[in-house]
């Protein structure tokens, strides 16, 4: 079907982390879909730059209410053909170098792949990966919360979570709340 081959078609294919994370807009988690019991809110990206194969950027959220907040270094893999990267593997910045859970980047703190980005670039769908844990989100650009997510995006996300329901149920989430700028 035509909805089956733009699936294909988009995934990874016609994305960019660095293009996505580039805008001084905040960067939201509006929905999420994970497997734990965890109360997670308001997760927030906030761009510092992207210089050459990094992306600097401190994310902040909420997990079962205590505030949490780490500056992180993505690693991006370019694709070799588009030049494009839709893979980042992410390190907390700061960690001590005597720490034996260091590495040259940092700790390890996961890795995220994004899987569709609308063509404005305000709004995507990450899937989230740390050893065992798989979290997929719909992100937005902070300008686009008043009207939401693109029809397109949404879709994806649902797509996404639904393809991933052969290894395991998901809980779909929403993450974001206007209170969340509080």
């Amino acid at each position: 079907t035509e909805a089956s081959a733009d699936w294909q078609v988009r995934e990874n294919l016609n994305t960019s982390i660095d293009q996505f994370y580039n805008t001084s807009e905040l960067i939201w988690t509006y929905l999420s879909a994970y497997d734990t019991d965890d109360n997670l809110s308001c997760l927030v990206d906030v761009t510092d730059n992207t210089t050459g194969s990094f992306l600097y950027f401190k994310r902040l959220w909420f997990l079962n209410e205590k505030r949490m907040d780490v500056p992180l270094k993505g690693f991006l893999y370019k694709n070799k053909t588009t030049g494009r990267s839709n893979r980042m593997s992410l390190y907390e910045q700061g960690s001590a170098p005597g720490d034996p859970i260091s590495q040259p980047l940092g700790k390890e703190f996961g890795l995220e792949q994004l899987l569709y980005q609308s063509d404005d670039n305000s709004c995507g769908v990450v899937k989230f990966l740390k050893q065992t844990f798989i979290r997929y989100d719909l992100r937005l650009w902070n300008c686009s919360l008043q009207v939401g997510p693109h029809e397109n995006c949404s879709d994806y996300f649902e797509k996404a979570v639904q393809k991933h329901a052969k290894y395991g149920e998901l809980k779909k989430r929403k993450l974001y709340d206007p209170k969340c700028h509080a």
